[in-house]
């Protein structure tokens, strides 16, 4: 059975990118539109994706992610279910920041399986913001 990485990107405000590839490119992607971004959403992405199956199988060899620039929710939440399903399942995790513009897909894929082949273990990976936090504190009586 070939090994193969999962990929999973947040970053886009469109819509959310889970994968599978190797070496060769992409195997079977999938673009999931987001229309309101709201919890859960990548889970269910993966679901679809068949991602249970995939990794207790043990058909998975590396768990790839989008670690930012992007949205501090979006960047956050796909960076810390990567980290979880890698934990789990003893894959080594790569988190990989991209820079703005088109679609980085394959950028993401082949950086991630040299990192992931050089980690041969979990490790953790932590999100990366390119800005400070914009935090507001709601107005009380206006």
């Amino acid at each position: 059975m070939k090994k193969k990485y999962l990929v999973i990107n947040t970053l886009n405000q469109q819509y959310i990118f889970i994968g599978w590839g190797d070496e060769r490119g992409y195997r079977a992607c999938k673009k999931f539109p987001i229309k309101v971004r709201k919890a859960g959403l990548v889970l269910r992405a993966l679901a679809a994706m068949g991602v249970v199956d995939v990794l207790q199988r043990g058909a998975c060899c590396g768990v790839i992610v989008a670690s930012g620039p992007g949205g501090f929710s979006a960047t956050r939440e796909g960076v810390t279910i990567a980290n979880c399903l890698a934990w789990v399942h003893d894959l080594p995790l790569a988190g990989i920041t991209l820079k703005a513009g088109p679609d980085n897909q394959d950028t993401l894929l082949r950086r991630g399986i040299v990192t992931c082949k050089k980690k041969k273990q979990f490790s953790l990976v932590a999100p990366y913001y390119n800005l400070q936090p914009n935090i507001t504190v709601a107005r009380v009586g206006r």
